[in-house]
């Protein structure tokens, strides 16, 4: 054979080779890489004071492009906000392509931020509330904290049981009693009834289940099971709990009610409220508030109908109509 014709045969084969592998237009498909971290159960965690129980495990993994966890791959953590603990500053994947962190909520505050980083590829943050009351400004009720706007309200807690609000007063009430015993309060700004994921939170109110839900009704509200750090709690008592770690009320009245008369107790540099059964002093709400920021109004409401509206909802009547109950 020539060499002409051996050199015909061989850019024959060489340009077939190329064409059967590329000139369809399709490109190779790309290997495996890692492309995003990923935190597995979410980014919302429950837990308890003093505890490292979470409502479900605190999951990290970084994904490849096709979704596929890896192994073998270093996260690290920080906590942004929070004075707990967590368990690890790195931790690397496993087998499984995933590493479990642990916070623990050890020291006072009851809410946390954790930032997680996989180096030159992705960073992503988790947000922690423990089960707790914290009075004061800044302080927090259930999960919720008093610096949040409604829409975090949602996220920890869910939709509503109700939404009920009260434009003369530039106030709404978010009820999660008969499932939680909490119901949130929440400014209205605009005074229009109309309350936005973005409407700021004046207050928490935790309960016992003596409430009736709705009112006259045999359903009664979910008792709330938290505490202070102190272990103040619903079913405490004013002098066995609450005078040792608090000491003298600044106010007291007495709510006449021929169904659930009370003592009120406020604390004022505190902005913290127990209503009491008269009978022991015995707890049955709490009510923890933010310093009452008027400049959110464009016209102030009037102060005594936010106070009329309060004391309504802390007896127990809820609905538009509560105010036309009294």
């Amino acid at each position: 054979m020539s060499n002409n014709r051996l050199h015909t045969i061989f850019v024959f084969l060489v340009t077939a080779t190329i064409c059967g592998c590329g000139c369809n237009g399709d490109d190779p498909p790309k290997p495996p890489y890692p492309e995003g971290l990923v935190a597995v159960n979410g980014d919302l965690y429950k837990g308890e004071m003093g505890s490292a129980a979470l409502d479900k495990p605190l999951v990290f993994a970084v994904a490849d492009n096709s979704g596929a966890y890896v192994p073998d791959q270093w996260i690290h953590f920080s906590l942004m906000i929070g004075d707990g603990v967590i368990s690890a500053d790195s931790l690397k994947t496993g087998s499984d392509g995933k590493a479990t962190l642990a916070y623990t909520f050890s020291g006072s505050h009851g809410h946390a931020k954790i930032r997680a980083i996989a180096r030159n590829l992705d960073t992503t943050y988790v947000y922690l509330r423990a089960n707790t009351l914290i009075p004061g400004d800044h302080g927090q009720g259930q999960y919720v904290l008093l610096d949040d706007t409604y829409g975090d309200v949602v996220d920890f807690n869910g939709e509503p049981v109700a939404l009920d609000t009260f434009p003369a007063a530039g106030i709404a009430v978010a009820n999660y009693e008969a499932t939680l015993g909490v119901v949130v309060v929440i400014y209205d700004t605009d005074e229009n009834g109309i309350i936005e994921p973005t409407s700021p939170v004046y207050g928490v109110l935790v309960v016992d289940s003596v409430f009736p839900q709705p009112p006259d009704s045999s359903t009664k509200s979910a008792r709330y099971e938290g505490a202070t750090k102190d272990s103040i709690k619903i079913g405490s008592s004013y002098w066995a709990d609450i005078n040792p770690v608090h000491g003298e009320y600044d106010s007291l009245k007495f709510v006449d009610d021929p169904v659930l008369p009370a003592l009120v107790l406020y604390y004022g540099s505190l902005h913290l409220e127990f209503w009491c059964h008269p009978s022991d002093t015995t707890v049955y709400q709490i009510s923890i508030f933010e310093k009452f920021d008027v400049s959110l109004y464009e016209s102030p409401p009037v102060r005594e109908a936010i106070d009329s509206v309060l004391g309504i909802v802390g007896r127990g009547l809820r609905g538009p109509d509560a105010l036309s109950r009294q």
